[in-house]
This record gives structure tokens, sequence and C-alpha cells, in this order.
């Protein structure tokens, strides 16, 4: 079991070194160096722990990421997307967008709003997954009325001790048993603190990424570094500068919320996202009431423009 634990460790460990150095260039002989590990048993150990082979994993990563930031400033060039996502040319990351989304970089810029999400909509919904309706937020426009009441305000959060288990979005009851988990771990270890609550780290956005690679952290708060064991991984999230807002109900609701969010607080704001992980908080146990029934604080981290 120990062995496994390390094993789960360090190919975490470089999971967030690719997250932090796309831009950079990833060799395998370097990232298994990173774990340890020779490049072989690295990249059998990577793809039984992430599902995918570390290539794999860094070209979906870089494309979906390249992807989400033409969506989101459609105004910067694609020269710059290309070296700011890791690539050496821009005929390199043209290629390599088209042969991923079917359409060169330029014409997906230059596509309307609803027709790019529509392209990144047809790898990232599946018809298993039926619980996202593009429809419901492909809409080029935001009704403002409809979101009225959407308060944002901009808080500091302090930095935080937690234990969690990764899941992804795809499984519902997956993730709701891992709540349970994780909050019965801790309290045996006596770990939590006066009111420590559940709550979820979302590192992938379901707008631009599958449900099965969405990765969503169940997390409790403790108040000192555990050894961990087995699916429980521990982590430290620095003091950072979020939005708040409240969302009411699952994936469709959160993607409606966090568009008008990002259309109608965002721009005249001063900020810019930085939304590698966002927090989710269920404000009901979410060991009992699942995710589209519950209601969300939900923080998106902000860094000014």
């Amino acid at each position: 079991m120990e062995k496994q634990q390390d094993h789960i460790d360090r190919i975490n460990k470089v999971v967030r070194y690719i997250e932090q150095n796309l831009d950079q260039n990833l060799l395998l002989e370097d990232l298994a160096r990173q774990a340890n590990y020779s490049p072989f048993h690295f990249q059998r150990l990577f793809k039984s722990n992430v599902g995918e082979t570390p290539k794999q994993y860094i070209k979906r990563v870089r494309l979906e990421g390249a992807a989400h930031h033409i969506a989101l400033k459609p105004e910067t060039s694609i020269l710059e997307v290309a070296l700011d996502y890791g690539f050496t040319s821009l005929e390199a990351f043209s290629r390599a967008f088209k042969n991923y989304y079917t359409v060169s970089p330029d014409k997906f810029r230059r596509s309307g709003e609803k027709d790019r999400l529509t392209i990144m909509q047809k790898k990232t919904i599946s018809r298993t997954h039926p619980q996202i309706e593009p429809s419901s937020f492909l809409s080029t426009s935001i009704d403002k009325e409809e979101f009225k009441d959407l308060e944002v305000t901009v808080v500091k959060l302090p930095p935080q001790k937690l234990v969690y288990i990764s899941n992804n979005l795809a499984d519902m009851d997956t993730v709701m048993n891992s709540f349970k988990k994780v909050r019965q771990w801790a309290i045996a270890r006596e770990l939590t603190k006066p009111g420590s609550k559940l709550f979820a780290l979302m590192l992938d956005y379901p707008l631009f990424t599958a449900l099965s690679k969405c990765r969503y952290y169940t997390c409790i708060e403790v108040d000192k570094e555990p050894e961990v064991s087995a699916e429980i991984n521990y982590m430290e999230l620095p003091s950072r500068t979020y939005a708040t807002f409240i969302i009411k109900g699952g994936i469709n609701e959160m993607i409606k919320s966090t568009t008008a969010f990002a259309k109608l607080w965002l721009p005249e704001s001063g900020y810019e996202i930085k939304h590698r992980p966002a927090i989710h908080i269920p404000q009901e146990d979410p060991s009992k009431v699942p995710l589209h029934k519950n209601t969300y604080q939900f923080y998106i981290g902000l860094a000014p423009k």
C-alpha cells in the first residue's frame, strides 16, 4: 500500500510540474527524472494513474488550454498562444490544433463564439454524458435579467492544508462516495478542525475538457500534514485572491453562471482569470445531496490585468 501511494505521489508531482511548465520542452527523460523512475517504468505508471501516456496528456492539456485562451481572448496572436503553450513554431501548433479540433487555430479564432464552443464540444461532450446540454449555454448573448442576482465579490482566502481524493466528473455516484470517504478518513485520524467542511477543487473546466478528463478533487481541510495512504492525497493551497459567487445546481448551471460572470462582471473588473484550481464549496452535505441538487459557493482565482 505504501509503495502504491509513493507511485501516486510521484506521478502527481510530475503532473503538477507539467501544468506549471507547459511552455517548456517537456522531454520524457526529464519527466521520468522528476519522478525518479526509468523512462519505461515512468511511462507505464503515468498511463496507469492518469489514463493517458505522458505525450498524450501533454498534447491534450496544451491544446485545450490554447483553445480556452483563444476563446476567451481572440485578440491574442496565434503565434503568441502557440509559444505560451509549448509549441516550437506556428506551423507545429497549427498542425496539431487542426488534427485535434478539425479546424485551424486561425479559423477557430475567426469563428463566432457559438461556433468556437461547438467545435470544442465535439471533443468534450459524449453521448454517454447527457448531464451537459450544449443548447443551455451556447448562446452568444447573456440575458442580463436572468443573472441580475449574480452577486460577485472579491476575497483573499488564507492558505489551507487539505487531504483529497482525485476523481473526475463523469461518475457522480463515485464523487458523492469519495466525499464520504475523505471525511471518514480525516475524522478517524483526528485531523479535522472545528467546523471543517467538505469542498472540491476543480482543475479542469467541462466546457473545454471531457467530463472523464475533468479532474475534481473531493477535499476536507486538516490542521496538519498527515501520513497519507492509498487514494488519499495531501495538498497545501497558498493564499490567493478569488472572485466568488453562488451557483445553484449542477454542471449546466455552473457553466451558465461562470459564463455570465466572465461576460458581465470580469471585463470591467480590472482582473483576469487564473482558474486552476477553482474551489467548489457545497452548502449541503455532498455525500448525501447530489451535485445537480446542491448549492455552491464558487471561487475562481484572479490576478490583476
